[in-house]
C-alpha cells in the first residue's frame, strides 16, 4: 500500500455526514501529512513530464542522425556499385568493407530508434499518466480535506457555544463548507478522467503489442530487452 492509499484510506474512515468537532485535531493531522505528499507527487510528475520531453528530444535527434546515415549509404552503395561495374579490377572485398561500417552504423541507430520508440517512450508515457492520476489524487483528498476542516472547525465552535447544528449561525459557515467541498468535488472529477485515461492507455498498448507481435513487426531492440529483462527476473528469483 503506498503513502496516499494509506491517506485515503484514513480520510474514508471518517464519515462527513458524522464529522464532529472532536474530529477536528484528526483532520488537521491527517492534513499535515496529506500536503508533503502533495508537493511529493507535484515533484514526480515534473520528474516524469521532463523525461518523456527528454525521449521526444532524443527521438528527434537520432531521427535526424539516422536519415544523414541512410544517405551516406545509399551514396557508398551506388557509387561501390558504379565502381564495380565499370572498373574491372575494383576491390570488392575492400568496397563491401567499407560499406559494412555504414551498414552497421544504420542497423544500430534504427535498434535505438525501435528501443525508444517501443520501449522507452511508452514506459515513460505510462509513468507520466501514472504520476499525473496519483497526483490528482492527492490534490482531491487534500480538497477534501479542506472541506472536512472548514466543517469540523464550524462544528467545534458551536459545541464550543453550546449550540446545535441546527442553529441559523450554521449558514454562515456552510456557505464556506459547500463551496469547499464543491472544489472537491472537481479534484475527484478529474482525478477519475486520468485514472480512465491510464486504464485506456494501458489497454491500447498490450493490444498495438499483441498485434505488432502477431505480424511479426516485433523489433530486435524489443526482443533483445525482453529477453534481457526475463534473464534479469530469472536470475534474481534463482537467488532468493
Amino acid at each position: 500500500m503506498t503513502e496516499l492509499q494509506g491517506l485515503t484510506e484514513t480520510f474514508n474512515a471518517l464519515s462527513f455526514d458524522k464529522i464532529t468537532g472532536a474530529d477536528l485535531r484528526g483532520i488537521e493531522k491527517l492534513q499535515a501529512d496529506v500536503i508533503p505528499e502533495v508537493k511529493r507527487l507535484t515533484s514526480a510528475y515534473r520528474t516524469a513530464c521532463e523525461e518523456d520531453d527528454t525521449l521526444a528530444k532524443i527521438k528527434r535527434e537520432r531521427t535526424a542522425d539516422f536519415a544523414i546515415v541512410q544517405q551516406k549509404r545509399n551514396e557508398h552503395s551506388m557509387a561501390a556499385i558504379r565502381e564495380t561495374v565499370y572498373n574491372p579490377a575494383a576491390d570488392t572485398s575492400s568496397l563491401g568493407m567499407s560499406r559494412l561500417a555504414l551498414e552497421r552504423e544504420a542497423e544500430l541507430l534504427q535498434d535505438t530508434l525501435d528501443f525508444v520508440d517501443y520501449v522507452l517512450c511508452p514506459t515513460a508515457r505510462d509513468k507520466k499518466l501514472e504520476t499525473r492520476r496519483d497526483l490528482l489524487r492527492a490534490e482531491h483528498l487534500e480538497a477534501a480535506l479542506y472541506a472536512a476542516l472548514s466543517h469540523a472547525t464550524m462544528l467545534e465552535k458551536l459545541e464550543r457555544a453550546g449550540l446545535s447544528q441546527s442553529h441559523g449561525r450554521v449558514v454562515a459557515f456552510s456557505e464556506t463548507t459547500e463551496q469547499l467541498k464543491l472544489v472537491a468535488a472537481e479534484c475527484h472529477r478529474q482525478a477519475q478522467l486520468a485514472d480512465s485515461e491510464l486504464t485506456a492507455e494501458r489497454a491500447a498498448l498490450i493490444t498495438r503489442a499483441q498485434q505488432r507481435h502477431t505480424d511479426g513487426l516485433t523489433t530486435r531492440a524489443e526482443a533483445t530487452f525482453a529477453a534481457l529483462e526475463l534473464s534479469r527476473i530469472n536470475t534474481t528469483e534463482g537467488t532468493q
